[in-house]
């Protein structure tokens, strides 16, 4: 899938919106990573989270 399909672009902003932090870099992921840690006890790393 495109990086700047319309429902990526989307998806991105929602969660952007979601952790009131815009996912510029690396540490913002680490953040992301964390915080969906926290919210669903489910890890993804930071490196496949900069993927999309």
């Amino acid at each position: 899938m495109d990086k700047k399909s319309p429902e990526i672009v989307a998806l991105r902003n929602i969660i952007e919106q979601s952790v009131e932090k815009v996912m510029k870099t690396p540490s913002d992921f680490d953040f992301l990573s964390g915080v969906i840690w926290e919210r669903l006890h489910e890890y993804i790393s930071p490196t496949t989270l900069k993927r999309t």
